[in-house]
């Protein structure tokens, strides 16, 4: 099933962040993506997060989507102009990755190349407006294309604002909705009572909501994202059961997947599970959701959780 047509189904998608291989060696890459295929609805592809070197998102998401696992290839614009960026999505269509989540990108002084150049040629409205003319067969500069790629767009959106910024954040979603963006990935996502006035309005605009859930680690990595991390809200209350919990690991886990339960609730599309390179410990917390699902006789809202297993691409 193409995820257009699971985002508007009654199942409730969860997609794994899948960071690509730091060099050629893809045999990890591959074999985390096999052990996952059968409980997952498909794979994001970062392109380059936190302006760090790691293999392209194209070249990933190719390497994925020529095994038959669902994928979103996400295409920044930091780096690269228009004609690299309309000539990675001709490719990417002809290589059958149709889903595009298309993202500004972090800052390099951010990353491991500080000294690398910015080019940020197009900005993201004007990439899906580049998108869409490739598709109606025409390039940026007016050139008609041999054959029209399909794709099914996503752009990123922040969630959790304050009141006074979620008209704005509104405002933004219907100017990218009527540019032929279909569904949206939030920053991440901690509090889901910080979420909910945000997807009430997002469900009047129809619009398919991906709210991004971070696995936590440990202790520390809560704590720093807390102090450090302004745009995103982390709860006290977070930071209080991981300092009583005696295993830090499972208390870490179980967050996760009450975080993840909680955005079902909120009548989010799904998740974008993001695990900073655990994606081993993916299974724990989707056991511990479906334990805690039981417990509370719930069956995921009334909807049914989607996996690889029961959709296939088309």
């Amino acid at each position: 099933m193409r995820l257009m047509n699971l985002l508007n189904s009654d199942s409730f998608s969860i997609i794994v962040e899948m960071k690509p291989p730091k060099g050629v060696d893809v045999s990890d890459f591959l074999l985390t993506a096999k052990k996952l295929k059968w409980d997952v609805s498909g794979f994001l592809v970062p392109d380059m997060s936190q302006a760090v070197l790691w293999m392209s998102a194209l070249g990933a998401s190719f390497l994925l989507a020529s095994k038959g696992f669902p994928v979103i290839m996400e295409m920044g614009c930091r780096d690269r102009n228009r004609l690299a960026l309309q000539a990675d999505l001709l490719s990417a269509a002809a290589c059958g990755i149709e889903n595009i989540l298309v993202s500004g990108g972090v800052e390099t002084r951010y990353g491991d190349h500080p000294e690398a150049a910015t080019v940020a040629d197009l900005g993201v409205m004007e990439l899906v407006s580049a998108a869409a003319g490739l598709e109606k067969g025409r390039d940026m500069s007016g050139g008609e294309i041999k054959g029209s790629p399909r794709f099914f767009l996503g752009a990123e959106l922040s969630a959790g604002v304050s009141e006074k910024d979620l008209d704005r954040e509104m405002a933004a979603m219907e100017k990218k909705l009527d540019a032929g963006v279909r569904f949206f990935v939030t920053t991440p996502v901690f509090d889901a009572q910080k979420l909910a006035p945000f997807m009430d309005l997002a469900r009047k605009r129809s619009a398919k909501i991906l709210p991004r859930v971070v696995m936590l680690r440990s202790l520390g990595m809560a704590r720093y994202i807390q102090r450090h991390m302004e745009h995103i809200h982390l709860p006290e209350e977070t930071i209080a059961r991981l300092m009583a919990s005696g295993d830090r690991e499972r208390e870490c886990a179980r967050i996760t997947a009450e975080t993840i339960n909680a955005m079902e609730e909120l009548g989010s599309a799904g998740v974008i599970l993001e695990t900073f390179g655990s994606e081993s410990r993916v299974p724990e917390v989707l056991s511990l959701r479906r334990e805690l699902l039981a417990a509370s006789g719930e069956d995921g809202a009334g909807r049914e959780e989607s996996s690889w297993g029961k959709y296939r691409t088309a």
